[in-house]
């Protein structure tokens, strides 16, 4: 006789034990499908609509740590709630979608949910609401830390001629520092691109 798995319990292990009542609301409120995906360099959820009888799905990579799984579980979601509410008719990341995430998540730190070294760039980063984590480098360190995950090196803490990649796996040259910029030569195109200097940046094993 086989044992039935209760599919909340299968992935429990994937979040931070004080969101899970929230995670929890989220299966109750909306029908969508979770997959656990494979680590993707060029990104770490999505959502997608599916027409017919399925429900939309969503992905998180697999590889993340406990709070940055949460983090970009709740961005799909704001996704799924907005797309039920306005279809393709507004911008994937415009203001209706950040004010869905942000109403997923700041009850969370209203309420002492979260570690307190969470809440301040987490508030910072939900002043504009970008689409990615990517130059929220202070949120970045934060996280990692929580997650037991590495040190987050910016462009700025590396010298000029330095090599790097950046999260899409593209390789760089950093060649000159400006105010908030450095212009730098991409290694795979042979062109030149203005990079945010609080970009995250990730090593090179091989520069040939």
């Amino acid at each position: 006789m086989y044992k039935k798995v209760d599919p909340l319990q299968a992935i429990r292990q994937y979040f931070p034990p004080e969101t899970f009542k929230s995670v929890e609301a989220c299966f109750r409120n909306y029908r969508f499908d979770l997959r656990i995906s494979r680590p993707r360099k060029n990104k770490l959820g999505s959502f997608h609509p599916v027409a017919g009888i399925n429900n939309p799905l969503i992905t998180v990579n697999a590889d993340l740590g406990k709070y940055m799984f949460f983090l970009v579980f709740m961005h799909e979601i704001a996704h799924l709630i907005i797309h039920q509410k306005y279809g393709r008719s507004v911008l994937s990341h415009g203001e209706e979608w950040k004010a869905a995430f942000r109403r997923l998540v700041i009850p969370l730190m209203d309420n002492r949910q979260l570690p307190p070294d969470l809440t301040a760039p987490l508030q910072q980063y939900f002043i504009t609401t970008p689409a990615t984590f990517i130059r929220q480098t202070e949120l970045l360190r934060v996280i990692n830390r929580l997650d037991g995950k590495g040190h987050v090196d910016t462009l700025t803490d590396i010298p000029v001629d330095a090599i790097f990649a950046l999260s899409n796996g593209k390789r760089f040259v950093k060649l000159e520092m400006k105010r908030t910029r450095c212009r730098c030569l991409c290694l795979d195109n042979k062109r030149y691109y203005d990079v945010a200097c609080n970009a995250q940046i990730f090593p090179v094993s091989d520069t040939h």
